[in-house]
C-alpha cells in the first residue's frame, strides 16, 4: 500500500543523491562509513526467513528460522569488528534481516549482483525461494567470506538493506515511521518468473534507477 506521492518522491530523491550512478563511481569505503548508500537495497524485516538456506549451509540448526538467525550472526560479528562501520544497522525496531518482498537499486548494481544470483541459482534445480538466495548473498557480501566461491560473492557495499524503512515496511507489530509503502505479504505463492524462469515468491516489488 503506497503512503502517498510525497513519501515516494522523498525516498527516491534521497536514494539517487546518496548512491553511485555508475560502477566506476562506486566507493565501498564511503558506504562502509555511512557516507553513501549501497546502490542495491532490499526490504528489511525483523523475521529471519530463508527456508532453503540448507541447500548451501547443511550444518547448524535444523529448524529454518533458527538456522537463518544463527547464520546471520556472522553479519553482526563482521559489522562489529570495524569501529567506523555504518552500513549494517542495529536498530531497536529489530528490522535487520533481508526480505525479498521489496528491492530498490541502480540498474548497474542490480546487473552486477544478479550475476552472483544466477550463479547460485544454477547450483541446484531445487531452488524455489529467491529470498533464500538473496539472504545468502547478503551474508557473504557483508562478511567477505573467502571460503565462499568468488562467483557467489557480491562486492562489499553493493548490497544492503532498507534499515530505515524509507521505501518498505512490513508492519509486524504496528505501523511506524514514514515508509513510501507498507508491505502486507499474503500467503506464499510459488512459481517461475515468466521473464527469467527464476524461482520467486510472487508479490514482490522492485524499482530500478539508471
Amino acid at each position: 500500500m503506497f503512503t502517498g506521492p510525497l513519501g515516494i518522491k522523498q525516498a527516491v530523491e534521497d536514494f539517487v543523491a546518496k548512491t553511485a550512478p555508475t560502477a566506476d563511481a562506486f566507493n565501498d569505503t564511503a558506504v562502509h562509513r555511512g557516507e553513501a548508500t549501497a546502490p542495491l537495497l532490499f526490504e528489511s524485516d525483523p523475521v529471519c526467513y530463508a527456508p532453503q538456506m540448507e541447500l548451501m549451509v547443511p550444518w547448524g540448526p535444523e529448524e529454518k528460522f533458527a538456522k537463518c538467525g544463527w547464520y546471520y550472526e556472522r553479519v553482526w560479528e563482521a559489522a562489529n569488528s570495524s569501529a567506523d562501520q555504518r552500513m549494517v544497522r542495529f536498530l531497536a525496531s529489530g528490522y535487520r534481516y533481508l526480505a525479498g518482498g521489496g528491492m530498490v537499486g541502480r540498474v548497474w548494481a542490480f546487473r552486477e549482483a544478479y550475476k552472483a544470483y544466477a550463479s547460485l541459482l544454477a547450483t541446484s534445480d531445487k531452488w524455489w525461494c529467491d529470498q533464500s538466495i538473496w539472504s545468502l548473498l547478503h551474508v557473504w557480501s557483508v562478511t567477505r567470506d573467502t571460503n565462499v566461491t568468488a562467483d557467489f560473492r557480491i562486492r562489499y557495499g553493493l548490497l544492503s538493506l532498507d534499515y530505515n524503512n524509507s521505501f518498505f515496511l512490513t508492519p509486524r507489530s504496528g505501523a511506524f515511521g514514514s515508509p513510501a509503502l507498507y508491505h502486507f505479504p499474503g500467503p506464499p505463492t510459488f512459481g517461475k518468473n515468466a521473464y527469467t524462469a527464476e524461482p520467486h515468491n510472487v508479490g514482490g516489488l522492485a524499482a530500478l534507477f539508471s
